[in-house]
């Protein structure tokens, strides 16, 4: 099939004149130009964002409603729990707020469910042993908006629940006490693509406005949730990009240990969104694919030395682990597109078989489904079998 390119028209008269107002080159006043970023308080915000440009959270859906339940929990001492995820942006949701509502003399506790036991978001069995453990207040971080039957069973069990969430919603919401989402239909807060710390971030900004605090208070954390925005891949414009720009900025001087401690056995000597998504997000997620997802969460709510450079130690273990495993199944069907290989269907077949019989031993599912997803993208790389023969693959694979 024959492709037709068409070319973006550039508006060099403005490209020019942004380049003499701003003394900038043309590189980046071509982008602010086809980006429609043209306006004086666009193009501040975009060149140099300040703590000013953070939008007001009470214009998220039932912000309001979840700081007073929030505010009465603390006032009351009451039994609370964060329920999150196992992947970075969880975990720096959990950290954040579990750390903040602490700060506020709220003692949390938290429930990270682990991957390979109880997959994603919340889970009956879960919500059942809360209640057990006498919790009336569960808040969620960075999952919940699609637990409708989970919610409901909260509800039947006494607990109240605070969702703070950032994917898609259903045609259902849960009834929750309140559904703190931007990306609800009945949305009217200006930017709906924050992460799921994005969303935490601004339940600790709303806090703190209502209880007149300073704004140091809930910017200190810009450092953990700049790391959780970064690594969850959303798109870094707008507020993102306050975040992140002012974030990156505390990373340097991070007085998280666990951060710390990543950030020197990392091996990079410059701190910007490189750094970030290749030196730490796969070590934070590599505990959560092998079940330490608890593990990455000590690491950063520690206030020791020694816990955490033997809690990093631990993670670059298992990232190591999750590495040597995965990475050279993935080389060899790499190394066969490359060098174009001829193979055929029965090798790749007795192949994948072999690796996978190898890599169950431990039964980590986890593993188990990378490497499986390492082989379809590279089999439909290959072109050997269709797509749907190479989807076939990937379910067998994993029974």
């Amino acid at each position: 099939m024959n492709k037709k390119w068409q070319i973006y028209q550039v508006n060099d008269e403005k490209v020019k004149e942004l380049q003499k107002k701003y003394n900038i080159n043309k590189l980046l006043s071509t982008i602010l130009v086809n980006r429609g970023i043209t306006e004086e308080k666009q193009i501040q915000k975009f060149l140099n964002p300040k703590r000013n440009d953070f939008y007001n959270p009470y214009e998220m859906p039932d912000m309001e409603i979840a700081v007073n339940r929030i505010l009465q929990a603390i006032k009351n001492n009451e039994k609370t729990i964060i329920y999150g995820d196992y992947d970075v942006d969880g975990i720096t949701s959990v950290t954040v707020l579990k750390s903040f509502l602490e700060e506020r003399g709220l003692k949390v506790d938290e429930y990270i469910p682990n991957r390979l036991n109880e997959g994603y978001g919340l889970n009956k069995k879960a919500v059942e042993s809360i209640a057990n453990q006498g919790y009336t207040l569960m808040i969620t971080v960075d999952c919940g908006i699609s637990a409708v039957e989970e919610v409901n069973y909260a509800n039947e069990l006494g607990i109240e629940t605070i969702i703070t969430d950032h994917h898609e919603p259903s045609s259902e919401l849960p009834k929750a006490l309140a559904v703190v989402d931007a990306k609800r239909k009945d949305n009217k807060y200006p930017f709906r693509n924050l992460a799921g710390v994005g969303v935490v971030f601004k339940l600790t900004q709303a806090i703190s406005m209502k209880l007149g605090l300073e704004e140091k208070d809930y910017l200190k954390y810009l450092d953990i949730v700049c790391v959780g925005t970064i690594s969850d891949i959303v798109p870094l414009v707008d507020e993102n990009r306050v975040i992140v720009k002012l974030g990156l900025k505390l990373v340097e001087q991070t007085r998280n240990l666990g951060l710390r401690s990543i950030l020197q056995a990392s091996g990079y000597n410059r701190i910007d969104s490189t750094t970030i998504s290749f030196g730490i997000a796969p070590r934070i997620n590599a505990s959560g694919r092998m079940g330490h997802q608890e593990d990455a969460l000590q690491l950063f709510l520690s206030k020791d030395i020694l816990i955490s450079v033997s809690g990093n130690f631990l993670i670059i273990s298992l990232n190591i682990i999750l590495f040597t495993t995965v990475a050279p199944c993935s080389i060899i069907c790499a190394s066969l597109i490359i060098y174009s290989i001829p193979i055929s269907k029965s090798y790749v077949v007795n192949f994948i078989s072999l690796s996978l019989v190898w890599i169950k031993i431990p039964s980590n599912i986890g593993i188990v489904v990378l490497l499986a997803t390492a082989f379809v993208t590279e089999l439909i790389a290959l072109r050997i079998f269709s797509f749907s023969q190479t989807i076939f693959i990937f379910i067998v694979s994993l029974l």
